[in-house]
């Protein structure tokens, strides 16, 4: 994950806007002091419809590689929405939106 190297992998990964990406996402509120907040709540971003899946193939090789001692840099497994990810488009207070259906493994 390029945004929270320590945490999971998502195919789907999304970060806040640091404060001159808002600034820029909404210039004609650049001076407000709530530009970070004001420019995340009015993101729009669906993912929808969406199938996924990792062959078993693979994901035995994941099992198999991680669980023997003598590899000590392990695989980091995906998933479809990373944690922070899925953090942001369960905070409907914050990222309204943010908008998410229909997918499936």
């Amino acid at each position: 994950n390029l945004f929270e190297p320590d945490s999971t992998y998502g195919v789907i990964a999304l970060e806040s806007l640091s404060l001159a990406n808002a600034k820029i996402f909404l210039p004609g509120d650049s001076a407000s002091a709530g530009i970070a907040a004001l420019a995340e709540s009015r993101r729009t971003i669906e993912v929808k419809n969406n199938k996924y899946f990792w062959p078993s193939a693979l994901t035995s090789f994941w099992t198999t590689y991680n669980a023997n001692a003598a590899n000590t840099n392990k695989i980091r497994t995906p998933m479809w929405m990373n944690e922070p990810t899925t953090a942001m488009f369960n905070n409907k207070s914050k990222w309204p939106g943010l908008v998410q259906s229909g997918n499936q493994n």
